[in-house]
């Protein structure tokens, strides 16, 4: 992922909006969001727990954390509710493209 998004032409903007566009990420920031992501990830993938979580939502979620950790107007809330909304719409859309290559693959095949 990091590679990915590294050799990405749109790596800056993603690198932009979660380190400036969310909210004003200082190091100790960027290290709280860091290890509470970490921690998430880490406890949401143990054996007995299983759940399926998105290192994206986690590390948004994180940033988004410790800028409210400040105080709420340190958070771009034009900009948390775009991400919020992109996520809401990507998942429908997603299950309908795979339902629909599935009818037409089980057509097809």
């Amino acid at each position: 992922m990091a590679i990915g998004t590294y050799l990405s032409v749109r790596s800056f903007r993603l690198i932009r909006t979660m380190g400036e566009k969310i909210t004003a990420l200082h190091p100790i920031n960027g290290f709280s969001a860091e290890t509470s992501g970490a921690a998430v990830i880490t406890l949401a993938s143990l054996p007995f727990v299983g759940l399926p979580v998105s290192t994206t939502h986690v590390v948004t979620s994180a940033v988004a954390g410790t800028g409210m950790a400040s105080r709420l107007g340190a958070v771009s809330w034009k900009v948390f509710r775009a991400i919020m909304l992109a996520w809401v719409v990507t998942l429908p859309f997603c299950a309908g493209m795979a339902a629909a290559f599935y009818y037409l693959l089980n057509i097809w095949m």
